[in-house]
This record gives C-alpha cells, structure tokens and sequence, in this order.
C-alpha cells in the first residue's frame, strides 16, 4: 500500500503506483498513472492506467 499526501486531504492507493508532481503556474499539480484503488476519506475508487 503507497501513501500520497497532496495539498488536501491524504489519499491511500492499492496497486502499481507511478506519481508524477508537475508544476504549473505556481501550482502543484499531481498526476498518477496507476491501477488500484484510491482511498480517500470515506469515499473510494477505481483508478486504471492511461492507454
């Protein structure tokens, strides 16, 4: 299990996790590219990678 702690809340992902930080214009912007859930809070879902 992999932890990321963006600007708002901390998410929880399962599965193969790749993250790319990009900043834009003075501001963070975070992108993954993963297959797994993402655990956020109460709410959860099912991310897959881009093709």
């Amino acid at each position: 299990m992999c932890r990321l702690d963006n600007l708002m809340d901390p998410m929880q992902m399962l599965g193969n996790i790749a993250v790319r930080q990009c900043v834009e214009a003075e501001k963070l912007t975070i992108i993954w590219e993963c297959e797994g859930d993402v655990h956020q809070g109460k709410s959860k879902a099912r991310i897959q990678p881009k093709g």
